[in-house]
């Protein structure tokens, strides 16, 4: 009897401790399973939040006449604007209705930015587009030179609005002149224009110096100042 108590014993802790394992092993994916399933409806309902910022910017800027591409998933956007709704002819000073205009987009842009909180890994490069036309005076060096000069000042006018009214956005601005015609241009007109692109980078590769480099103030030059060093 002894023997076979003993035995019983052993057998009925085997099973005991059996169950109890299964127990455990059960309870870790159940807590497991429910965490992912979590994880997934709040991946969802982000995807769902963003999908309709991005909506409502993208309205946003049709409104406005804008026009805008790219997304999250592709690393940014990028926003064109037709130079005549800013600059008159050969100009690099932004009119009042320009100016007005710049700042209809800003604040569209800070509404999308507030809304995705990317304001602390995106860049803003303000780019200046120019098409191939000139004096007819003019060698195809000094054209080019002219064009690359006007949309480099073109696009410092419009940082340093951009500068003022987001401080805390890491800002570019560069002037191609001719160097990128858009590929579906109808007319030269086209590829006359400001591009606003929007690069979503990681923290950790922003320059140490972030800080500093916010504060940048992009050269402003009057057209009779500018005009006047260029080859007329």
């Amino acid at each position: 009897m002894t023997f076979l108590s003993t035995r019983n014993n052993h057998l009925h802790g085997f099973w005991f401790g059996y169950i109890d394992s299964f127990v455990v092993i059960a309870i870790i994916f159940l807590v497991l399973f429910v965490s992912l399933y979590a994880e997934s409806l709040i991946k969802n309902e982000r995807e769902k939040e963003y999908i309709n910022a991005r909506d409502v910017f993208v309205t946003d800027l049709k409104q406005l006449g804008a026009q805008t591409e790219g997304s999250r998933r592709d690393g940014g956007w990028q926003i064109s604007i037709a130079d005549n709704i800013l600059f008159k002819i050969s100009s690099a000073e932004i009119s009042p209705a320009g100016n007005k205009y710049i700042n209809q987009i800003i604040a569209i842009l800070n509404k999308f930015f507030e809304a995705e909180g990317i304001k602390n890994t995106a860049r803003i490069v303000i780019g200046g587009h120019s098409d191939t036309s000139g004096n007819v005076r003019w060698s195809e060096e000094e054209r080019k030179r002219y064009n690359l000069r006007l949309s480099q000042i073109r696009a410092n006018n419009v940082a340093n609005i951009f500068q003022r009214e987001m401080p805390e956005i890491w800002m570019e601005a560069i002037g191609y002149g001719e160097k990128y015609p858009k590929k579906n241009a109808t007319k030269p007109s086209e590829n006359r224009r400001i591009s606003i692109v929007i690069q979503l980078i990681a923290a950790e590769y922003f320059p140490p110096d972030m800080p500093v480099e916010k504060n940048i103030v992009f050269p402003y030059i009057p057209d009779d100042v500018w005009k006047n060093s260029s080859k007329n």
